[in-house]
């Protein structure tokens, strides 16, 4: 009895230590992708009203921010979608390499951080609205980038914890066993 005690503590010890690890290492996946995903959309935000007031209206202004972001994008942040509209006009969109598009009213429905579902894919996406004075205008930027990548990882884990949990109690058991059986010999 002793023995069953002691391993059943020790499941509850392992089990609990392994959810810990999986939430702090989802939550720490989710809070660096939300970085990676905020720098985008400040580099977007500071970008945009410079090169209207740059090129002296709206027009001129946003055809080199669209040109600049094309060239930015391929080069720095490739796996994020961006998107840039005016209301339901569209600004710019890069789709990224997992080809995923934020479509205007969706980036418009949108207020901070989320996960949405684009294209059948598990998204995580980023949207704010500035106003730009130069242009007389609002527009809403919205940067995203699909989930695929943290969900593998984490995947990954709970398959590693799953065979890993069973293994360690087993070999607990049977040292247990094997203790008992030695201690309790004539």
């Amino acid at each position: 009895r002793v023995a069953v005690a002691n391993i059943s503590v020790w499941a509850v010890i392992l089990i609990g230590s392994s959810a810990g690890t999986y939430l702090y290492l989802r939550d720490t996946l989710y809070q660096q992708l939300d970085a990676n995903l905020e720098s985008t959309l400040s580099i977007v935000r500071t970008d945009l009203p410079h090169e209207v007031i740059e090129h002296g209206g709206r027009v001129d202004g946003e055809e080199d921010f669209r040109g600049m972001i094309s060239a930015l994008h391929k080069q720095s942040f490739p796996q994020q979608a961006i998107t840039v509209s005016e209301g339901n006009r569209l600004v710019t969109q890069e789709t990224g390499d997992s080809q995923v598009v934020v479509p205007p009213a969706v980036a418009s429905e949108i207020a901070g951080t989320q996960t949405i579902s684009l294209g059948g894919l598990a998204t995580r996406i980023v949207s704010r609205t500035i106003n730009v004075p130069a242009a007389g205008a609002s527009y809403t930027i919205a940067v995203a980038q699909p989930l695929h990548s943290v969900e593998l990882a984490l995947a990954s884990l709970r398959r590693a914890l799953m065979t890993m949990i069973p293994v360690v109690l087993i070999l607990a058991a049977a040292a247990a066993y094997w203790h008992a059986r030695r201690t309790l010999a004539p």
